[in-house]
């Protein structure tokens, strides 16, 4: 791989001389404009470069034989990046002209306008897997002309992850964005700041028809769709970020998510759940997780007014958490946020009994005086001298 910044004549002497092994290029730089014509002549002279990515660049008016020299460009790439302030001048497909970037496989945009462009260059992309569209917070994304090219295309029939995390979408928009997405399409990362009832609804809907979804949301995950996509996703590998859960939603049905691998989950009691009855359902729903390998945990503050005198998520056997002896294939375990741990030699046994791929266990501290919590981490060590055992406050927690 090369990496350039600039291009100085020893630079551009160095790429020709080595064109005929050079696979993957990386231009980061404001200065394009002004050489893209040699540039584009010396990627041309590549027959194995298969990755390009031109971060920063201005890529302006172009002469025809720019354009046709780009175009022979991106015929053999596989993999292209292009976080640019515009794309200007693209040149126009005829209706019907057959696909000529058959070998890409994973296109990225990064723009502030020329979303025709961008719709463009994906019909010519039969065999694409990945799609970034970072259409930046200063342009809508152009929702419905995406939708008629998912609908009259076949560009996207291999779509297997689409990323709009920059782009301003409404709830309808995503909704309609969803619905015609195909079933390949498993990987998804969106800005959900703008999701609404009919985004979460078809989001569900759509869910168990994905195998291994790997579902990011950047503004984090609110109860109803975290529960939703739990209860409904058999599939559902990844969850991210951090979901947010109010106990009684937990009581609506039970969680499938059997396949889910990493869990960052919040958790909000309220007053007129009984502490027994909300740990006793928070710790069976977590229990049907069976393939966790990676749990966090948390716990939103419920003001003692409300007639909640609870401390803190109470992580002991007398709670109710030997159930989750069915996640055995836990190896991180993070409860650092929780206000109390009651943790005592019993939960330390019980711990190195049931978990035995744990490697990891981070705590803020124990409900006991120093002495008792020296001995249930000695006592820890003694038994699985492998894991490694933090104890301290996390980032970001005052």
């Amino acid at each position: 791989m090369l990496r350039l910044q600039y291009l100085s004549n020893e630079m551009l002497t160095l790429l020709v001389h080595n064109r005929n092994t050079m696979q993957k290029i990386v231009y980061h730089s404001d200065y394009f404009e002004g050489v893209q014509s040699t540039i584009w002549d010396i990627l041309v002279s590549m027959p194995r470069l298969r990755h390009l990515e031109l971060l920063r660049a201005h890529v302006g008016e172009q002469t025809p034989s720019q354009c046709e020299a780009f175009v022979k460009i991106c015929e053999r790439l596989e993999t292209m990046h292009l976080k640019c302030s515009s794309l200007c001048d693209w040149p126009s497909f005829e209706q019907g002209e057959q696909r000529r970037f058959s070998k890409m496989k994973q296109l990225e945009f990064m723009f502030t306008e020329d979303a025709p462009a961008q719709l463009q260059m994906i019909r010519q992309c039969p065999v694409l897997e990945d799609l970034a569209w970072c259409s930046g917070s200063d342009s809508m994304f152009p929702t419905q002309d995406f939708i008629d090219h998912l609908c009259l295309t076949r560009s996207t029939s291999c779509l297997k992850r689409l990323n709009l995390e920059g782009s301003v979408i409404f709830d309808a928009d995503f909704a309609a964005i969803i619905d015609q997405l195909p079933a390949s399409c498993n990987h998804l990362t969106f800005d959900n700041s703008h999701f609404g009832a009919l985004s979460i609804t078809a989001l569900v809907e759509a869910a168990p028809l994905r195998r291994d979804l790997s579902l990011t949301l950047i503004h984090g995950i609110p109860s109803h769709l975290a529960h939703g996509l739990l209860s409904r996703c058999s599939n559902l590998q990844y969850l991210l970020p951090s979901c947010q859960v109010i106990a009684t939603d937990l009581l609506a049905a039970p969680w499938v998510a059997s396949r889910l691998v990493k869990l960052e989950l919040t958790i909000s009691f309220v007053a007129d759940l009984s502490p027994e009855l909300g740990l006793s359902v928070i710790y069976e729903q977590l229990s049907r997780l069976v393939s966790l390998q990676e749990l966090c945990l948390r716990e939103k503050e419920i003001s003692r007014r409300l007639g909640y005198g609870r401390k803190g998520l109470d992580f002991s056997l007398e709670s109710g958490m030997g159930v989750l002896a069915s996640l055995s294939q836990l190896r991180r375990l993070d409860l650092r946020a929780l206000q109390v741990l009651s943790m005592g030699q019993p939960e330390a046994l019980w711990i190195t009994t049931h978990w035995p791929a744990l490697t990891s266990l981070s705590v803020r501290g124990f409900h006991h005086d120093s002495r008792e919590q020296r001995e249930v981490l000695e006592f820890l060590g003694k038994r699985r001298p492998e894991l490694d055992i933090a104890i301290g406050r996390p980032k970001g927690d005052s």
